[in-house]
């Protein structure tokens, strides 16, 4: 019989070999517009449909053809059709088939033994800071997987060149120009023809015109704002123009769009003709090393940003189906909620005086209406100073 393995277990909590005053501080993690249901709903996923199952799409569809076409309503003279045959056109339906899978992943404390951490300082509030590091990890995994997931199935992936050239599966890598007023007013006639607001729960109206829902950057709004013809419209209004005084992200509705800040939209380099994604936060390559915001992603070359509608994916996750015929397995949870696990191993863990934190995440990309969903990917350009050593 094979020797069972057994964790190595390091007591990660803090002692007092000098007494610990105060309570303890930690750094809080940022909130973005992916981190709630909005713009990429929660669904349930549907057992027994196999790896791979498929959403039908029915597209808008014409006459065969040519258009309907009218005739003038006359009597009968006998000479072929009149009035009770009037000209028809046959209208023949258009579907697709779009397959999506599941994905998971888990996220683990590390072991924690009881009889070394009852001698730790504060115990339960080291514990409670630990389990609020394991569910900011999960709500940004959430995050990061919405807005990836949407930028993938969304067919509008386009870049700021001279020729928006956009692909349904990936970005050119083009002359990349930065982000103009213009290119929006684009996408937004061309979503609104395509009727993307009419039933977009993220959408508003405003002069009885749509209101599109736009996630993108404060320092992408700025860019935005201070185009000269934008800056003046503001400057001369009458209750939009004290927004100019406010800090970067003070402005909603502009231009004809729902605004939402994205403090982690997804920045990138060309290295190689290749994209390159810079992260947000910095990888951690020891135990215990601190995860900060990362300084290549200020000085990224290129920035994402989206127009949203719930309408483009929904996230479907299984159900915590616990019996199924003869078949009884635990509860499960796939939403991400931390749970402590302290099972009874005669190995391992036979006084059950061991345990870890563990939280598991699936899910499914299910496809709606790829077509309404827009990622622009534009040029940043570096921030620089000038700077006056001289005093006068």
């Amino acid at each position: 019989m094979a020797e069972a393995f057994c964790p190595d277990i390091d007591n990660f909590f803090q002692t007092e070999a000098n007494r610990i005053g105060y309570t303890p501080s930690y750094i809080p993690w940022t909130a973005t517009p992916w981190e709630g249901n909005d713009i990429v709903p929660k669904i349930q996923w549907e057992d027994g449909m196999g790896e791979n199952p498929n959403v039908l799409i029915y597209d808008r569809v014409t006459p065969l053809n040519g258009p309907i076409e009218f005739q003038t309503v006359s009597f009968n003279n006998g000479e072929g059709a009149g009035p009770c045959d009037p000209p028809t056109s046959t209208l023949y339906p258009a579907t697709r088939r779009l397959a999506f899978e599941l994905k998971g992943a888990a996220l683990n404390s590390d072991w924690v033994c009881l009889d070394s951490a009852r001698m730790t300082y504060n115990l339960a509030q080291q514990a409670s800071n630990v389990l609020r590091q394991m569910d900011q990890n999960v709500k940004n995994a959430w995050q990061n997987q919405r807005r990836d997931q949407f930028t993938a199935v969304a067919s509008n992936k386009a870049i700021a060149d001279a020729a928006m050239t956009t692909n349904p599966t990936v970005f050119a890598t083009g002359t990349i120009g930065q982000l103009r007023r213009e290119m929006l007013d684009y996408w937004y006639d061309s979503l609104v023809a395509n009727g993307a607001n009419i039933n977009n729960k993220l959408a508003s109206t405003e002069y009885n015109q749509p209101l599109l829902p736009l996630i993108l950057s404060r320092e992408a709004q700025a860019t935005l704002v201070n185009n000269d013809t934008t800056i003046n419209n503001i400057r001369w209004s009458n209750n939009q123009n004290d927004r100019l005084l406010g800090p970067r992200g003070s402005f909603v509705n502009l231009d004809g769009f729902k605004m939402m800040i994205d403090i982690q939209a997804a920045r990138w380099n060309l290295v190689g003709g290749q994209w390159v994604r810079v992260p947000f936060y910095s990888t951690v390559t020891t135990a215990g090393q601190a995860s900060i915001v990362n300084p290549a992603y200020a000085t990224a070359e290129y920035e994402d940003l989206y127009i949203g509608s719930p309408e483009v994916v929904q996230f479907a996750i299984p159900s915590p189906t616990t019996n199924s015929g003869p078949m009884s397995f635990a509860a499960q949870n796939y939403l991400g909620d931390v749970r402590w696990i302290n099972e009874y191993d005669q190995q391992c863990n036979v006084d059950r005086n061991k345990g870890f934190f563990r939280a598991r995440m699936t899910y499914g990309s299910k496809p709606g209406i790829p077509e309404f969903g827009v990622t622009l990917r534009f040029r940043r350009c570096a921030q620089s100073w000038e700077v006056d050593s001289t005093c006068s």
